[in-house]
């Protein structure tokens, strides 16, 4: 539910307010403590901040909204730190197969593999040559246009993974994690 609204938010204004994520947050404690289960306070920041320093250098590059970290952090408070990962692993297979269909859709999947190109090649020249992170993010080089037409929301993917994980949880199938 409260992933939903975020997702609301997002195609809107193309932003997730801040005010939602933190009583996005205060709910999904709230809930846990209602509901009698044990808060791993150490479990469960590993769970929020490891994501987002993971994530950090996709929002710097300008790959991610600042929005999609937080709500990826949200969700650490309500799971682990495996299942987040898990969950941003699907939502970036959803979300690269969703803005596939979309260039596809909108014949314009040449144009934002260009511009993706050009974009890769000036930061990797840049961090190779001048040591330093680009000052220019994959955002402020495309147009409005070419992000209303190729760009995805990151906040939908991320709802259908987490949806696709909970109903995997819910009805008994078992995911091996690797331990």
């Amino acid at each position: 539910m409260i992933l939903s609204g975020a997702v609301v938010f997002d195609f809107r204004i193309d932003k997730i307010p801040n005010p939602y994520i933190i009583t996005g947050v205060l709910v999904l404690l709230t809930q846990q403590i209602v509901s009698n289960q044990n808060i791993d306070l150490i479990k469960t920041l590993i769970s929020v901040i490891i994501p987002i320093i993971i994530l950090l250098p996709l929002f710097i590059l300008g790959f991610l909204g600042g929005g999609d970290i937080k709500l990826i952090a949200m969700i650490g408070f309500c799971m682990e730190l495996r299942e987040v990962l898990l969950i941003f692993i699907m939502a970036v297979f959803i979300g690269a197969v969703g803005g596939l269909l979309k260039g596809i859709f909108n014949k314009s999947i040449f144009n934002g593999l260009k511009l993706l190109t050009i974009y890769l090649k000036k930061s990797i020249a840049t961090i190779s040559v001048e040591k330093k992170i680009p000052d220019i993010t994959y955002l402020e080089l495309a147009n409005k246009d070419q992000l209303k037409k190729n760009g995805i929301h990151f906040s939908a993917p991320i709802l259908l993974a987490t949806t696709i994980l909970l109903v995997i949880q819910q009805y008994g199938v078992l995911i091996n994690y690797g331990g």
